[in-house]
């Protein structure tokens, strides 16, 4: 079981019977904010095949980068990251077919590592869910953090050629989108279609 302590910015790893597992930490310690210093707020993990992935947020106008997948091997060593096309993005999740999809968040969008894009939402998307036939996309009203339990929702019903079936209005904002019923390809991927070569330098060769 992994956990992801988001603002001191480690992974928590426990046995199934709660013993925790003391592992290298893929990212540096700084304090959370400290965008300048190499924090990164990572909000998402996902394991694909003998990679591990987590989503670096980065935030949003509060540092010179986009948000970033950080690539693992299974011995939580960095081998590299996929730069993203926004900051503040969430979410990792994968299409049967294994293509690599990520929330991109501020713009409202689902994207693909392949390069592709679509806008859902006029509102932030964040929670993504991908079964055999569905995708669903949270998307949450844009607010300051401290507002953010009044915020309102919905989640978007896709199929898999990214075209939007049905929207369900919520009351609250989601955060985080699960099938129970099926196969959640954003909780882990025997295989996907990533390529073989990380396409930019490791979040630690960015904040040496």
């Amino acid at each position: 079981l992994c956990v992801l302590d988001t603002y001191n910015q480690r992974v928590l790893v426990f046995a199934e019977d709660g013993t925790a597992i003391d592992i290298p930490q893929p990212l540096v310690a700084v304090e959370h904010g400290a965008w300048d210093r190499g924090y990164h707020h990572v909000n998402a993990i996902l394991a694909v095949g003998d990679r591990i992935l987590l989503m670096l947020h980065n935030g949003v106008g509060d540092s010179d980068r986009t948000s970033q997948i950080l690539v693992l091997d299974r011995d939580w060593r960095p081998i590299g990251t996929w730069d993203l096309p926004h900051g503040g993005c969430h979410d990792l999740a994968c299409l049967p077919d294994g293509t690599l999809l990520a929330c991109g968040s501020p713009a409202g969008e689902l994207v693909a590592l392949d390069g592709r894009a679509r806008r859902i939402s006029a509102m932030m998307t964040r929670g993504l869910a991908v079964s055999d036939r569905d995708i669903v996309v949270g998307a949450s009203q844009f607010s300051a953090r401290r507002a953010r339990t009044r915020a309102r929702g919905a989640l978007y019903f896709l199929d898999p050629a990214w075209q939007v079936t049905h929207e369900l209005p919520l009351i609250a904002a989601p955060t985080c989108v699960m099938w129970l019923d099926r196969t959640d390809y954003g909780c882990a991927h025997p295989s996907a279609r990533l390529p073989p070569i990380p396409l930019a330098p490791t979040a630690a060769e960015r904040t040496a």
